[in-house]
């Protein structure tokens, strides 16, 4: 039948690949990197030619840390979806929409969806933290040096990344924040933290389920 021609297309496709060292992009299923197959979301195989109906075989189609739920609908299953991804099988990055701001989180305004840093601030990246020009007594600070690891605006101090306090003088304690939930407990590193999850969580904040349930 169809099926079968179909299938075998593909095959050739991927034996092209292996022979002749050409790149052969798959419409639907996937591509051949390497002289092997690479599976798009929802398939797999050893050319990509098996279409995932369900939560099996583990881990299922669900990507990005997203669970895998078993419905009776066509398709058979669902993927819930971690908050930062989107998308049927949870491969799509969710980007929250562009707010302006100009406090210490960030000095920008909005065109469409993109950042555009305000007059003195760069590095989009960072949300415009960074001044374009650093002056040796900022104007705003009552004396140089005022912020020592950060910038001072609207007279107060602006730290930089890993570093708190009133002059930004003291490192970050990232557990202060609490970012462990559902009962995790939190442990500070050097520049960062570390979650130990309950039983039935994982994830860097144990925010995410580690089985259906």
């Amino acid at each position: 039948g169809n099926k079968y021609i179909h299938t075998y297309i593909h095959i050739r496709k991927c034996a092209l690949k292996r022979e002749t060292g050409l790149k052969f992009v798959f419409k639907n299923e996937g591509f051949c990197r390497a002289k092997t197959c690479v599976c798009n979301p929802g398939w797999r195989g050893r050319f990509c030619h098996i279409q995932i109906l369900g939560c099996e075989p583990a881990p299922g189609p669900c990507l990005n840390g997203g669970t895998c739920r078993h419905t009776s609908g066509v398709e058979r299953f669902n993927c819930f979806c971690t908050p930062q991804w989107t998308g049927r099988y949870c491969e799509t990055p969710l980007q929250p929409p562009c707010t302006p701001r100009d406090d210490c989180s960030g000095h920008y305004t909005c065109v469409g969806n993109n950042k555009v840093c305000l007059p003195g601030w760069t590095d989009p990246s960072r949300d415009c933290t960074v001044r374009t020009i650093p002056q040796p007594n900022d104007p705003e600070c009552p004396i140089q040096g005022f912020c020592q690891q950060g910038s001072c605006f609207q007279g107060r101090c602006c730290c930089n990344q890993h570093w708190d306090g009133l002059l930004c003088s003291c490192k970050k304690l990232y557990c202060n924040d609490r970012p462990c939930q559902n009962g995790g407990a939190c442990r500070n590193l050097e520049d960062d933290y570390s979650c130990t999850c309950p039983p039935g969580w994982t994830g860097k904040n144990c925010d995410q389920r580690t089985s259906n349930v």
